[in-house]
């Protein structure tokens, strides 16, 4: 059926491209965006500029974004002012077919092309050149826990779609996300912008943002220093302790950057940066009541990252030589409610087997027994973690103009994760942890991984229409996952256990094949078979039996066609791109057939395919009609065999948590000198993802429905571009939609926990930029 729809799509778009933007309302305008070289343009500067060339390096050489033979979107640091956008997560709707599951702060996974479980990263994530790593956890889920960062004076962000195994090597199998961040200039300037809104259903939400760059030496050293502090009073309440807005949040942050430039063909970008967020848990329970919770204790959460990182940028005459190092440290602690899951001890059969030795316990036996498990709760189940990430890139790229274009490069990467987890007991009436702890059990997990590769890629351009390139990465990894419990508790299986390792390994080949052919001056076609990767590791779950340990690597194959066009004298832009994605081994989820624990395990294969949709239309000098929609089928194409895993997967079951359909359109009206001095726009978006699953198979216990949502924006910037003041009036979640983004199941009351999207929140922002 969708084949048929994909088709009927072509024709119509070949007899009008008006009439099938009209019709089918796809666009989207981040992807057409004009880039300064640092975007600090107004907010509302007029979008006649949506729709010419950009530049991007998303390829590791620039080229235009309608030249690129890649499915690509690029959001400028413009168009991040304009639409309001802080942060990662609310981006998403702008690319199509990206996503983010939200679970509870520090709790994030991205996606792309429905390419998106659980383990290490599915999307490649990099601040500028340095590649970044989620910290693992307890649960092996790295992926699961990347950096978010802070989109003020950002120059743009690149989102790449599709395996980008040959440039970015494993975990980028799903795509890449670069933010590439303004640069010090040979100038002084400055920004500061001030934000505060008020959240249906909660408090008040705030933000401050300062940028000022200095010229040290000048033409040689130039400064540029950036500074964010972020604050939301929250909205879910803890019915239980009585406490309100629990998901408050603050987070400050910033970075320092120097530019040397000892001559015109050398660079040398350093960069600190450092991200602190204190947070409580968002999660609310759906059985309770809406954005209520139950939980006995508070669950903070605090997270501290920091980046040190240096870029050397060489022109010589036949190739540009980059080098690049990158040292990332993260510092983590959050609580989580233990309280339900002790309670689900208190039956005979638990007396029975954990307390009495297998014999069935008398009514003084069961009154004992009973006691000592009340007598746990509330309990807190605490988890810290450490990581440092270190990672070394050079490559050189070809810069003569000739038939052949190449790109050849080395990689390091050494990982260090440290996590202790523990549970102990908590205070009734504060739900605080008791301290000096009352412990009940701890374990430590060490999670070290090595990488070494060498990469590179050919393009040889035939002709002056049609360019043919290959790619290939080698890659050797070595994954080392230890564990030891040294405080015993036998209630919940947590037996002493001594500190043991397993080891993982792997060495092989990843390839890309493109075909690229300029049409004329405003169409391009491209062909892209490219392949992606994953390593395996070892569970680290309590009571776990050794031979579910182990789970071992997966890897992709992405086939992919698509186009890039402009039509009425460059008016309409139209970009489209279908793809088919073979999933060997796919990394799941399950559980232990007693739904006691949750771990890692293969699926066998899967199959992913899907049409993307990205268009901009500029109707009027003033008016601009932007959006994307994608298409998906993410389901399994075997069964998981498997005689200890609760409702293992079938063949046809969906890809949890990811919806066949989301789309996105906006409406951008300039409003040139609206009032003396000062130029206006209006921006309305509305957003709509579709339904999704939380498991593989409809009979699984915890399968739940994620339900359809459209959420919708309005936004008005007035700017006076001669003197920089700037205002903004916002209104985000315009019809107080409850969202529910992530969802999942428990054996425990309340038996569902849930995320959403922030409820409508009306705001102002207040800026200023010095030239």
């Amino acid at each position: 059926m969708k084949a048929t729809h994909t088709a009927s799509l072509s024709p119509l778009f070949k007899r009008s491209a008006l009439c099938f933007f009209v019709t089918a309302a796809m666009s989207s305008g981040a992807a057409f965006a004009q880039e300064p070289a640092n975007a600090t343009t107004p907010a509302s500067q007029s979008d006649s500029d949506l729709l010419e060339r950009i530049e991007v390096t998303a390829t590791r050489r620039t080229t235009t974004l309608q030249e690129t033979p890649v499915a690509i979107s690029a959001l400028s640091g413009k168009t991040l002012k304009r639409t309001g956008i802080t942060s990662v997560s609310e981006f998403t709707k702008m690319v199509p077919g990206m996503r983010i599951e939200e679970s509870s702060p520090g709790n994030q996974r991205i996606s792309l092309r429905g390419v998106t479980a659980p383990g290490e990263g599915t999307v490649g994530i990099y601040y500028d050149e340095t590649p970044l790593s989620g910290s693992v956890g307890v649960s092996s889920n790295a992926g699961g826990r990347p950096p978010m960062a802070s989109l003020f004076d950002v120059n743009r962000v690149e989102v790449v779609r599709g395996p980008q195994g040959t440039l970015y090597g494993a975990g980028s199998m799903g795509g890449a996300i670069r933010t590439i961040f303004n640069k010090p200039i040979d100038d002084f300037e400055g920004a500061v912008e001030l934000s505060t809104g008020t959240i249906e259903h909660g408090g008040t939400t705030s933000s401050v943002d300062a940028m000022v760059n200095v010229p040290l030496i000048e033409g040689v050293l130039d400064a540029r220093v950036v500074g964010f502090k972020k604050s939301s009073d929250g909205y879910v309440d803890n019915t239980f302790l009585g406490i309100e807005d629990t998901n408050d949040y603050d987070k400050e942050g910033g970075r320092i950057m120097l530019r040397y430039t000892p001559s015109e063909d050398i660079t040398l970008d350093a960069m600190y940066l450092m991200d602190s967020t204190e947070a409580g848990n968002g999660q609310w329970h759906p059985t309770v009541g809406e954005f209520e919770s139950v939980s006995q204790i508070n669950q903070p959460f605090e997270d501290t990252t920091k980046l040190y990182s240096a870029t050397l940028n060489w022109e010589m005459d036949f190739a540009t030589l980059t080098a690049t190092t990158g040292y990332f440290k993260r510092w983590t602690e959050f609580n989580m409610d233990d309280s339900y899951y002790i309670d689900t001890y208190l039956t005979e059969d638990r007396c029975q087997s954990r307390w009495n030795d297998g014999t069935a316990c008398d009514e003084a036996t069961l009154t004992e027994y009973y006691d000592y498990v009340n007598g746990l709760t509330p309990a807190v189940l605490q988890h810290k973690g450490y990581m440092t990430n270190k990672t070394h890139e050079i490559r050189l790229t070809s810069n003569m103009e000739t038939a052949i274009d190449w790109t050849v490069g080395a990689f390091y990467q050494k990982r260090n994760d440290y996590v202790q987890s523990q549970d102990g007991a908590a205070d009734a009436a504060t739900g605080e942890l008791i301290e000096p702890m009352e412990l009940f059990y701890r374990r430590y997990i060490l999670d070290d991984l090595e990488q070494k590769a060498v990469f590179g890629e050919v393009t040889w351009h035939t002709t002056d229409k049609l360019a043919l390139t290959v790619g290939t990465r080698w890659f050797d990894y070595d994954k080392v996952v230890t564990g030891e419990t040294t405080d015993a508790w036998e209630l919940i299986n947590a037996f002493e256990k001594p500190r043991t390792s397993q080891e993982f390994s792997e060495s092989d080949f990843m390839f890309k094949f493109n075909a690229a052919w300029e049409v004329d001056a405003d169409m391009m076609v491209y062909a892209t078979a490219a392949e992606g990767f994953r390593p395996g590791g070892a569970n680290n779950v309590i009571g776990l039996e050794e031979m579910l340990t182990g789970y071992q690597s997966d890897s992709l194959w992405n086939y992919e066609a698509g186009f890039k066009s402009s039509w009425l004298d460059r008016d309409v832009q139209f970009n489209a791109a279908a793809y088919l994605i073979d999933w060997e081994n796919m990394q799941v989820r399950g559980r232990t057939t007693d739904g006691a624990f949750s771990f890692l395990s293969n699926a066998g294969t899967a199959q992913i395919t899907g049409l993307e949709l990205e268009s901009g239309w500029r109707v009027t000098d003033d008016f601009l009609l932007t959006g994307n929609m994608n298409f998906l089928s993410a389901e399994l194409t075997a069964d998981q065999v498997s005689d200890v895993i609760l409702a293992p997967g079938q063949d046809g079951d969906r890809i949890p948590y990811i919806p066949e359909v989301t789309a996105m359109i906006a409406a951008t009206w300039t409003l040139p000198a609206l009032i003396d001095g000062f130029d206006g726009s209006v921006r309305a978006d509305a957003n709509y993802v579709g339904s999704s699953y939380s498991e593989l198979r409809p009979d699984d216990t915890y399968y739940l429905k994620i339900d359809s949502y459209t959420l919708a924006n309005v936004r008005f910037n007035l700017d006076n571009y001669d003197n920089g003041w700037g205002l903004s009036l916002y209104v985000n979640n315009l019809f107080d939609k409850n969202a529910i983004t992530y969802i999942s199941g428990s054996s425990s009351y309340p038996n569902v926990f849930a995320s959403s999207a922030q409820p409508r929140t009306v705001g102002i922002t207040v800026r200023k930029d010095f030239f």
